[in-house]
């Protein structure tokens, strides 16, 4: 599963979080 979090920091910026969960 893969999750993609995107916020904008204090200079309006776009951060993209990449979140990779694996499941043996």
């Amino acid at each position: 599963m893969q999750k993609v979090k995107e916020k904008s920091n204090w200079k309006g910026e776009t951060i993209v979080e990449i979140e990779i969960e694996t499941t043996d």
